[in-house]
């Protein structure tokens, strides 16, 4: 019959040497090439794209967050508390209070008190019940107060008798001012301050080394070398801020300005 196939026709073919055979094996190789190699393609163009799109996104986002954190407000920082300025960076003024003085034994005095203070500083004159016996007539406290009012320094001259009250002379007691050969035995007097815990409040008084160690309470405003005239004043200091080492140094130099004259 013409389909069949012969045993002979057979081994030719299984041993190539049938040529169309050959022909259809040597076409369908490069079809299966082609395949491979369109299934490579279609990989590197969606590793390549996946990997574009995931760098591009990053990219975005990292740009985002810089603008974003070049946009962020400065947090903001509270100025510093401790800017008081030192007694060296002040401009200071000089006040001048009268007070009328009237004795026995000197009659009536005019003194004129300085106050050397910063110049945002302020000075008030705070009258003070008297009497006809009093010796100042005009009795008033100068009571000297910093721009915030956290510092009062409170001047008051003793307006009716004093006699001198002593105290032992305590590790806390600061000197401020010496003053030498004073008086006729030419002693030292000493304007000291300390801290009364019981008040807290700063006191400037005088005080006195050497034979006694005792302080007084108050200070002594001469202001007649030849007569040895004086005005026992009481100073008294009192502070609720944070700075007091500044504070101090400005009420020290107050204190050691007063001149009555």
């Amino acid at each position: 019959m013409e389909n069949q196939i012969s045993a002979s026709d057979l081994n030719t073919q299984q041993n190539g040497q049938n040529p169309d055979s050959l022909v259809v094996k040597i076409l369908e190789k490069p079809k299966a090439n082609y395949l491979v190699i369109g299934i490579i393609i279609l990989l590197c163009l969606f590793v390549f794209g996946f990997s574009g799109y995931y760098l591009g996104k990053r990219t975005t986002n990292d740009s985002l967050n810089l603008g974003r954190g070049l946009n962020r407000p400065t947090p903001y920082s509270s100025p510093t508390t401790n800017s008081l300025p030192s007694q060296e960076d002040l401009v200071w003024k000089t006040e001048s209070v009268q007070i009328k003085k009237e004795t026995a034994m000197s009659g009536s005095e005019i003194i004129n008190l300085s106050i050397l203070l910063p110049s945002n500083w302020v000075l008030k004159t705070v009258s003070r019940d008297s009497d006809s016996n009093d010796m100042i007539k005009n009795c008033a406290d100068y009571v000297i107060t910093n721009a915030d009012s956290t510092a009062k320094l409170t001047i008051s001259p003793f307006c009716s008798g004093w006699s001198a009250e002593y105290f032992d002379w305590s590790q806390s007691v600061v000197t401020i001012k010496e003053e030498n050969n004073l008086g006729g035995g030419g002693y030292t007097a000493y304007t000291v301050r300390y801290l009364d815990t019981t008040t807290n409040q700063y006191k400037y008084v005088e005080g006195e080394k050497g034979t006694s160690n005792k302080i007084m309470d108050a200070i002594l405003i001469r202001y007649n070398s030849n007569t040895g005239n004086f005005l026992p004043t009481r100073v008294l200091l009192d502070y609720s801020g944070t700075n007091s080492k500044i504070i101090l140094e400005i009420t020290d130099k107050i204190v050691t300005s007063l001149k009555a004259q």
